[in-house]
């Protein structure tokens, strides 16, 4: 799978688990898209993202916990509140392989 697919695969199950959000799907489409986005910035780096996604990653983060605030229910804060810790993880990790490159 090109190395473009797998974040953009992540993105999608990301958009996948809120339309199934409170049914058994969610978390799974969530750890599916971890994993797309664990191998997207781990493979073949640095193809895959650069600088200005780190931006990107970061931003999203932000709304996703700006949508956790505003859920009324608590199924939908935590998704919203794990698709922030999966942006940030991502935000961070290419700001660190970033820097440990040069």
């Amino acid at each position: 799978m090109p190395l473009c697919r797998l974040a953009g695969e992540g993105s999608d199950c990301r958009s996948l688990a809120q339309e199934f959000q409170g049914r058994p799907e969610a978390p799974l489409l969530l750890r599916l898209a971890s994993e797309f986005d664990r191998l997207a910035v781990e493979r073949d780096w640095p193809l895959g993202f650069h600088e200005d996604d780190s931006r990107y990653f970061a931003r999203r983060a932000a709304q996703a916990v700006t949508a956790a605030v505003r859920a009324r229910h608590s199924r939908a804060r935590l998704a919203h509140l794990e698709m922030a810790q999966r942006y940030d993880g991502l935000s961070r990790a290419i700001l660190a392989r970033r820097s440990s490159e040069g």
